[in-house]
Order: structure tokens, then C-alpha cells, then sequence
């Protein structure tokens, strides 16, 4: 079963997954090895402390795409001041390849720290690495929680605009999905991922998958760990089984195949030298 497994996994691009977040000996080891079966992952940092990780293990494996932002979690503990959004304009500019994510907004989040929702802090930040990501031309991978309508009014008047938008995780619904993407301004720079630890359980989601565009579809573990060992490769596989059977494909390979290079084209201005 695991080489059966395996066979399979390096046709996988992993859109989103924050595994080097695990920094005990068993998770750095773990990262390492499913990284390294995999045939792409894009590295999702959370906060300026971990951006220097991210950064670490995706140069330790070419098959591996940083990205830096600040999760909208833990924006109230930063934006008091400037610091981080210069720190963060250095190290997109200084990391070739890297993207931003993860940004976002999420009203039903209430931060340990508070009690509360931050959510002008979130607001804060999200626009502040919107704007730098429309500036720099870089990709986004968003995290949007209950937000939806804030976010459609955010990408409708915003000057300028990153030239990909990943809606990670998504949940919302299927005609969230057809409204999004007939957007005039931002529908064709859409890309939409589904997690099994995050989505799977629900109903609606299978409806959701079927109304994104075939060719806007990408897979995603949203794993911060890998110390069980295949567990990433399985969740992701599980995903891909859904997609081929909903979509219609052959089997997991040609869904493997198909999102790696959707995954491809999302991150594709990532590769291109900022001047």
C-alpha cells in the first residue's frame, strides 16, 4: 500500500501546506521526506517568526515554492506598527520565487491572545499585502472565513490587483463559486483548492468542487505536520479521488496531472524577476 502510495505522489503539486511549522526533530523529518515525493508544494508562512523557516526548507528542496504574508490570526499582534510589511517587502524581493500567503480575513476566528475577533487588525494587514502583492505583480493564496462579501468588495475597488488569487480551503458554496468567478476584474485570476482535513466532511462541497472551472482547480493538504509518515500523500490522494470522480477524469493520476499544472499557472508570475 505505501509504495502503491508513493507511485502516485510524485505527481502531486501541494498548493498550500504549512509543514515546516512542525519543528521538532520528528516533523523536520517528516517535512522533509514528504517534500521530497512530492512533485511541488508551495510553503505558506504564518508570521514574520517563521518566514526565515519557510524560507530555509523550501531552499532545501527545488521543488518547493516560499511563500511570506501574515495569517490574519495573528495580524493583531503586528500591525501596530510598519516593521513587518517592510520586512516582508525584503524578503519577497530577496527570495527568488516566493509568493505571498497567507493573507485573508476570517470573522469567526477569536484569538486566544484577546478573546476576541481582531478584525480590524486582519483588515489592516490583508490590504496592506494585497496592495504590496498587486505591486510586486506576485500571487496571493487567501484565507477567507465568513468573509466572503468583504473580500468580493475588496477585489472589485482595489487599484490594482495581484495577477493569481488562491481561495484556499475553500467553503464556500457552489454559487459563491459561479459569482466569483463571472467577475469582470478578477474572475480569470481566480484559483480554487479544497483540503481533506478542512472539507471534506462537509456536504456542500462536493457541489462546490463541480462548479469550479476544470482548469481553476488545485489540491492542497493545509497540513502543518508530517510526522505520521504518508499521511500528507494520502490526504491529498483522497482529494484528487473526489476530483477525478465529480470531474470525470480517468483516476487519480490525470487529476494529479491536471492540478500540478493549474498549480503551475497559479504561481507562475512568482517565477518571473522583480525589477
Amino acid at each position: 500500500m505505501k509504495q502503491a502510495l508513493l507511485s502516485k505522489a510524485h505527481l502531486i503539486y501541494d498548493a498550500h501546506t504549512h509543514l515546516h511549522l512542525d519543528q521538532s526533530e520528528g516533523g523536520r523529518e517528516g517535512a522533509r521526506t514528504t517534500l521530497t515525493h512530492l512533485k511541488g508544494a508551495a510553503l505558506m508562512s504564518t508570521t514574520p517568526s517563521d518566514w526565515a523557516t519557510c524560507a530555509e526548507l523550501a531552499a532545501q528542496h527545488p521543488n518547493v515554492r516560499p511563500l511570506f504574508g501574515l495569517h490574519p490570526w495573528f495580524a493583531h499582534r503586528y500591525t501596530h506598527n510598519s516593521t513587518w510589511l517592510e520586512e516582508l517587502r525584503t524578503h519577497l524581493t530577496s527570495t527568488v520565487g516566493s509568493a505571498v500567503g497567507e493573507i485573508g480575513l476570517d470573522r469567526k476566528w477569536r484569538t486566544p491572545d484577546t478573546g476576541r475577533v481582531e478584525l480590524e487588525a486582519q483588515r489592516v494587514a490583508f490590504y496592506a499585502q494585497l496592495n504590496l502583492a498587486a505591486e510586486l505583480e506576485l500571487p496571493v493564496s487567501l484565507h477567507c472565513v465568513h468573509a466572503q462579501g468583504e473580500l468580493y468588495q475588496a477585489l472589485s475597488e482595489a487599484p490594482r490587483l495581484p495577477p493569481t488569487l488562491y481561495l484556499h480551503a475553500f467553503g464556500g458554496s457552489a454559487g459563491t463559486v459561479e459569482q466569483l468567478t463571472r467577475s469582470r476584474r478578477f474572475g480569470e485570476r481566480l484559483y480554487f483548492g479544497f483540503a481533506a482535513c478542512v472539507n471534506l466532511r462537509s456536504p456542500k462541497t462536493r457541489a462546490t468542487i463541480m462548479a469550479v472551472p476544470e482548469d481553476r482547480l488545485v489540491v492542497e493538504s493545509d497540513r502543518s505536520s508530517a510526522t505520521q509518515q504518508g499521511q500528507v500523500e494520502a490526504e491529498l490522494l483522497s482529494t484528487l479521488s473526489l476530483y477525478a470522480e465529480l470531474k470525470g477524469w480517468s483516476g487519480v493520476e490525470e487529476a494529479a496531472e491536471r492540478t500540478a499544472l493549474n498549480a503551475a499557472r497559479l504561481y507562475a508570475a512568482a517565477d518571473v524577476s522583480i525589477n
